[in-house]
C-alpha cells in the first residue's frame, strides 16, 4: 500500500504493519523501516504518514483500514500536551472511548522525546494495557512505543474489579501506594478511569489527582463541566480538549472482548495447582466481605449465569469444577509481593487444600479473591459487584 505524505491511515486490529519505505508514526512513535508492528484486536491505530510511504499490511479477522485526508490529529495532541505546562505530573481524564489511552500514549511518547524517560501510571482497572484488567500499576518508559501494552510494569496493585465505581476505595489506596514509590524527579502521565458522572465520580477524581500530586489534567469530551470545575477548584491546571473524530467507539461487547484478551495475556499457560490450605492465607480484595462468603456468592452467581437450578448437594468447589470457571485471584509470596494472576477453583474440605489455575510457579503464601468470575479460557462470566 502506498500513501502520500500528510494523510493518516486508520488501522483497526488485529493487524500487522511494516514500513517498507518512507516515514510514519503512531501516537508520536516513529516506526522503524522493516520492523513489524502488531495491532491489537478491538483497538484503532492512527498511522500518520510523514513522507510518501509504502506499507505492508496484514489484516486479521474483522480488521479494516481507512485512509483519511488529514493528519492534524498529531499536531492537535502536541498542542494539548504543551498546554499542560512545566509540571511533572499530567493526568488524562474523560469518558470511556473519549480517546484517553490514545492521548496518554502520545503524551508518554512526547515526554520520552523531551526528557528521555517517563513513568506511565494506569488507574483504570477496566481498560488496562500493561497490567491485567482489575489491576492498576505503573511502568517505566525510556523509548517511544506504538502501544502501551508493550511496557513491563514495575509495580502492580490488584483492585478486584474492572468497574471503577465498584472498587473506588481500592483505587484510591493504590494511588497512594504508587505515589509513595514514584521517583521524585519522574515525569509522569496518568490514565484515569472513565467514570465521570455524579458526585461520587467527581470526588473520586479529585482524590486521585490530589493523591498523585497532579499539576495538570487534560479533560476530553463534552458534558464534563462538573469535572472541570471540581479540578480547577482543587488548583489543578485543566486543559479541555475534544476527542478526535476518528476515535473508535466500542460497544459493551467489544470492551468485554478487549478485557478478555488482556486476561488471557496475563494468565498465560495455566497449570492446575493444589495448595494445602494451611500454607496459604485467604483474603478478599474488598475487605468488607469475608472471602468464604465471596466464594459461596460466586458459586451461586455461576448457577444463575448458566441457568442451573440450585442443588443443595452441590458445594462451591463442585459447581466451579463442573462449569470450568472460578473467581479471579491474586497471588502473593511470603514477603507479600504480588506474583501474578490466577483463577480460584475452590476448597476441598475433606483433603484440606485449595485448588487454582495459574502460571505462577513460585511460592504462594496468600490468595486474594476479586469480585469477578472467569472461565478457564479467561472469559468474563459474571461480575460480583
Amino acid at each position: 500500500m502506498e500513501i502520500t505524505a500528510g494523510k493518516t491511515l486508520l488501522v483497526d486490529g488485529p493487524a500487522a504493519v511494516k514500513i517498507i519505505s518512507g516515514q510514519a508514526s503512531i501516537f508520536g512513535c516513529r516506526l522503524k523501516q522493516g520492523k513489524t508492528y502488531v495491532m491489537r484486536p478491538w483497538r484503532r491505530y492512527p498511522i500518520y504518514i510523514e513522507t510518501d510511504s509504502r506499507l505492508e499490511i496484514t489484516l486479521g479477522a474483522d480488521a479494516k483500514t481507512l485512509t483519511v485526508e488529514e493528519g492534524s490529529t498529531v499536531q492537535g495532541w502536541r498542542e494539548i500536551v504543551e498546554k499542560t505546562g512545566p509540571g511533572k505530573v499530567i493526568a488524562v481524564c474523560g469518558r470511556t472511548d473519549s480517546g484517553k489511552t490514545s492521548l496518554t500514549t502520545f503524551a508518554a511518547n512526547y515526554l520520552v522525546e523531551k526528557y528521555g524517560k517517563c513513568v506511565v501510571v494506569s488507574l483504570d482497572p477496566g481498560q488496562c494495557y500493561f497490567t491485567s484488567p482489575t489491576v492498576v500499576g505503573a511502568a517505566f518508559m525510556n523509548e517511544p512505543v506504538h502501544d502501551l501494552v508493550n511496557l513491563k510494569p514495575f509495580h502492580q496493585i490488584p483492585v478486584g474489579s474492572p468497574s471503577a465505581a465498584a472498587c473506588a476505595t481500592r483505587i484510591a489506596e493504590a494511588a497512594e501506594e504508587l505515589n509513595q514509590i514514584l521517583p521524585d524527579d519522574a515525569h509522569v502521565v496518568i490514565d484515569v478511569d472513565g467514570w465521570v458522572d455524579g458526585a461520587l465520580a467527581i470526588s473520586h477524581k479529585q482524590l486521585l489527582l490530589k493523591t498523585m500530586n497532579v499539576s495538570a489534567a487534560v479533560v476530553l469530551g463534552e458534558n464534563t463541566e462538573e469535572l472541570v470545575n471540581a479540578l480547577e477548584q482543587a488548583n489543578v491546571l485543566v486543559v479541555k480538549a475534544q476527542p478526535s473524530d476518528y476515535v473508535k467507539h466500542r460497544d459493551l461487547a467489544e470492551r468485554k472482548k478487549t478485557r478478555e484478551w488482556l486476561y488471557r495475556k496475563s494468565l498465560g499457560e495455566l497449570t492446575l495447582k493444589h495448595v494445602p490450605a494451611s500454607w496459604v492465607r485467604l483474603e478478599a480484595v474488598c475487605r468488607e466481605i469475608d472471602p468464604h462468603t465471596l466464594y459461596r456468592n460466586a458459586a451461586a452467581a455461576i448457577l444463575e449465569a448458566f441457568n442451573i437450578k440450585m442443588d443443595e448437594t452441590l458445594d462451591a468447589e463442585i459447581i466451579m469444577s463442573k462449569k470450568r470457571c472460578g473467581v479471579i485471584c491474586y497471588l502473593y509470596d511470603s514477603s507479600n509481593r504480588y506474583k501474578g494472576l490466577g483463577i480460584f477453583l475452590g476448597m476441598n474440605k475433606e483433603k484440606n487444600f485449595v485448588k487454582l489455575l495459574t502460571k505462577v510457579e513460585s511460592e504462594i503464601a496468600k490468595i486474594r479473591l476479586g469480585r469477578l468470575v472467569l472461565s478457564e479460557e479467561g472469559d468474563e462470566i459474571v461480575q460480583l459487584d
